[in-house]
């Protein structure tokens, strides 16, 4: 069952938002990884790490669900790309009515 959030100019499903939801996981543990390295006191370092590894694991289960649902093709890149071209071409359609 897909769930639909109403919106004036188009219908956002829980795909859109898990994957908005991954980007912004990938992109946070990206700048933590890199806030790790300034860090120079080991209390606080130590906490980052923990935060950080919660998101690491977030970012997994997520991945997981998106899998299981067949959200994400992490194996099967070529039928990942036709997904995300088949969702390009559906949001447009959608946004020019």
């Amino acid at each position: 069952m897909v769930t639909m959030m109403a919106n004036p100019t188009t219908m956002i499903t829980d795909q859109v938002i898990a994957s908005e939801l991954l980007n912004t996981l990938k992109a946070s543990i990206k700048n933590q990884a890199l806030a790790l390295t300034e860090i120079s006191t080991t209390d606080i370092r130590n906490m980052m790490m923990q935060h950080f590894n919660d998101t690491v694991n977030a970012h997994g289960r997520l991945t997981d669900l998106m899998i299981q649902r067949g959200w994400y093709q992490a194996y099967n890149p070529s039928a990942q790309i036709h997904s995300d071209l088949r969702n390009a071409s559906m949001t447009l359609q959608t946004t020019h009515r």
